[in-house]
């Protein structure tokens, strides 16, 4: 039996906890329900994965289940997930987000991981924090894991039970949902990149400043729109010419 807390960031991580159950065993499939997914989250979650479960291996069956709740999704980090081999996404309850400018009919706010090991081994995680990187580390987060082994004689009846009925949600949810194809993710790229949103967009917990007050530092408000933005660019100031190949100073 497997368990452990997550007391982030002093104590235990998100991150920290998801790579010490990929350690745990060799698992088959990976099954995640997440209010929303950012570039920087599901980057750090492939890198605390990457030695034990690896997000590019066919072998390993990937289920993503998320919400255009809010245009707090990013379409870039929704393109990975379908880029993954074995990877699927579905999408919670799209139409009324899509409708409204992102306002749910009713909010998609889970942050749950299942990883499973033939028909025996589970583990859950269910925590506070979304798959952003500071839903993973940095902010201040706090979950609980659970694993049960049903072969196991010593495995206690309640886990277990906590176990099932949380993969009986997940899979009443996941066949509800909608799958991600090229055109639904279209469809919320353009929502998401429109002037309405690229103007003010739904602040997401990776938002945080480092509190510079200087006029050169990158505030909150900044961060949201570079976030929603797909150009970036940066005023270099005086360009001199080149001082030849393979010295410093060159311009690009």
């Amino acid at each position: 039996m497997i368990f452990g807390s997550i007391s982030q960031p002093a104590h235990r991580t998100t991150s920290a906890a998801i790579q010490q159950i990929a350690q745990s065993n060799d698992f088959e499939s990976l099954d995640v329900a997440a209010a929303y997914i950012t570039s920087t989250g599901l980057y750090d979650l492939d890198t605390a994965l990457h030695n034990h479960f690896c997000l590019d291996d066919p072998n390993r069956s990937k289920k993503w289940l998320t919400s255009f709740d809010y245009l707090r999704t990013e379409p870039v980090a929704l393109e990975a997930l379908l880029a993954f081999p074995n990877s699927r996404v579905r999408i919670h309850e799209p139409e009324p987000a899509l409708a409204n400018n992102g306002i749910p009919r009713r909010p998609f706010h889970p942050k749950t991981y299942l990883f499973r090991s033939g028909v025996s081994l589970e583990v859950g995680l269910a925590g506070s924090g979304n798959l952003s990187r500071s839903g993973l580390s940095t902010g201040v987060e706090a979950g609980l894991v659970l694993g049960v082994d049903r072969y196991d004689p010593a495995t206690n009846a309640e886990i277990l039970q906590a176990i099932d009925m949380t993969r009986l949600w997940f899979d009443g949810l996941w066949a509800a949902g909608t799958p991600l194809d090229a055109a639904l993710l279209d469809r919320y790229s353009k929502l998401y990149e429109s002037s309405e949103n690229l103007a003010d967009p739904t602040a997401v917990e990776d938002d945080t400043a480092n509190g510079d007050p200087s006029k050169a530092a990158i505030s909150a408000v900044d961060l949201k729109k570079l976030r929603a933005c797909r150009n970036f660019w940066i005023d270099a100031g005086n360009v001199t010419k080149n001082r030849g190949a393979n010295l410093p100073g060159n311009q690009a």
